[in-house]
């Protein structure tokens, strides 16, 4: 009995560290690569992020790839179009964004690429940098959250000019 006992016992403790670690596992932060064309391939979801401020952000999620991106914000604040083509994704993008100068990423997982961002660049002048965001991309169980932010150096900045802010 008392070996029926400690079996049950080890088996709950194991179980209960199992569940412990899933639930808070903040799983992996993915790494981005600047690229140096906008030349991209295949079918993407799309997501457009942002609105009239120039929070805008577009992110090509490679459609079949075993991963989903998730944007971590309100629905009323992103829109996704599924099923574009890479060459029509881009010219949407740009559309979006507004900018003449922006940055191309890769969105790395290990070295296998996952997806891509678009992101506008601003004169340094304005906000002290050219690049205005803070975005991260974490993988867990295939799903990559994304969170959209502007950097802290700069957010003050930011909300005084486009929310009147103190």
């Amino acid at each position: 009995m008392k070996f029926i006992t400690f079996i049950f016992l080890a088996l709950s403790i194991i179980l209960f560290v199992f569940i412990v670690t899933r639930l808070f596992t903040k799983g992996k932060y993915l790494k981005t690569e600047k690229m140096e064309t906008t030349d991209i391939s295949g079918v993407f979801a799309v997501t457009f992020y942002g609105g009239a401020d120039p929070k805008r952000v577009v992110l090509f999620d490679i459609e079949d790839d075993g991963y989903l991106f998730q944007v971590e914000d309100s629905e009323h604040n992103f829109r996704t179009v599924q099923g574009i083509s890479g060459e029509e994704a881009v010219r949407e993008a740009m559309d979006f964004i507004k900018s003449d100068r922006f940055s191309m990423r890769k969105i790395l997982e290990n070295t296998r690429v996952i997806g891509y961002e678009l992101r506008p660049l601003y004169l340094s002048t304005r906000y002290g940098s050219s690049d205005i965001f803070d975005i991260r991309y974490r993988l867990f169980e295939e799903i990559v959250h994304v969170t959209v932010d502007i950097k802290s150096s700069i957010r003050k900045i930011y909300e005084q000019e486009w929310y009147g802010g103190n």
